[in-house]
């Protein structure tokens, strides 16, 4: 239980505290890795990128020490960004340390295509509806359109994320050959009408998470069809509201489970050189 406890603390920190020192090459990260700053640090100096999502005591003052004990071990060799090494302050998971050099990835959007596949379903070539804009919901869309997803609707509230989005949609649609378009969530008919040519539907968001169970970020059932396969990244609880009333209409569905699995599969990967035994996992915990 320790183990485990270490494991899901060290990667919340992760998430958290995202670090870097020169450039980086996430799997699904933000296309855009150019330096937030507008200066070039100066020789021997380490950019640090750090990543606190919401303001907390017990968070101000992590990420206090953390400044503080960098800057006692390299006094005067520390620059802060609060960004990661993405240039994206939601998207890192992962970090390497490479001979000193601490690289950031992301492999959520990995782990989000593996799992669609491990559920049987080809999105390759297919148009795609994607509820938020956040950290996972960036991962999967950027890693879907790098993977081939001919079409993504991406649907979000004008929100802090809205700017931010829209940026990446645009790069998106230059640097890969999938049609991005960003959307506001208000509009039902623009969302019914993407739902209703979609081969899959990805809830990126937290809606419906515990211990808020009872909400679903699609309060119209009528908008699913039996050919959608509808997905949401939330594994507490396993059967969301969404995910329940998508099945009762017909739709094959999956949670965040098997992205769990495979972003941790690809993270042991890159930390380790070595493939993570993914089989023996599933057998202990998901049978």
């Amino acid at each position: 239980l320790k183990r485990v406890l270490s494991l899901v603390l060290a990667l919340t920190l992760a998430g958290l505290l995202a670090s870097c020192s020169g450039g980086a090459g996430q799997p699904g990260a933000s296309p855009s890795s150019e330096p937030s700053g507008s200066d070039e640090p100066a020789a021997g100096t380490y950019v640090v990128g750090i990543c606190q999502l919401v303001t907390h005591d017990a968070l101000d003052l992590a990420t206090k020490g953390f400044q503080d004990a960098l800057n006692e071990l390299l006094p005067g060799q520390v620059e802060f960004d609060y960004q990661n090494a993405a240039n994206d302050p939601n998207t890192c998971n992962t970090i390497v340390n490479d001979d000193g050099v601490l690289t950031a990835y992301t492999t959520d959007g990995v782990g989000f295509m593996r799992a669609v596949a491990e559920n049987g379903v080809d999105i390759i070539g297919k148009k795609m509806t994607l509820l938020g804009a956040g950290g996972a919901a960036t991962a999967i869309l950027v890693q879907a359109a790098l993977d081939g997803v001919a079409e993504i609707n991406v649907f979000n509230i004008k929100d802090a994320f809205w700017d931010r989005a829209q940026d990446i949609v645009n790069q998106l649609n230059q640097r890969t050959q999938c049609k991005v378009t960003l959307h506001d969530y208000e509009d039902p008919e623009i969302l019914r009408a993407s739902i209703a040519d979609s081969t899959i539907l990805v809830n990126g968001t937290s809606v419906g998470m515990a211990p808020k169970t009872d909400a679903t970020i699609i309060t119209d059932t009528t908008m699913f069809h039996p050919d959608l396969f509808v997905f949401d990244v939330i594994y507490n609880p396993q059967e969301t509201r969404l995910l329940r009333e998508a099945k009762a209409a017909g739709c094959k569905t999956g949670n965040g489970m098997y992205m769990l699995l495979y972003q941790g599969a690809a993270s042991f990967k890159l930390w380790t050189g070595e493939d993570m035994p993914v089989e023996i996992v599933k057998e202990k915990y998901f049978s």
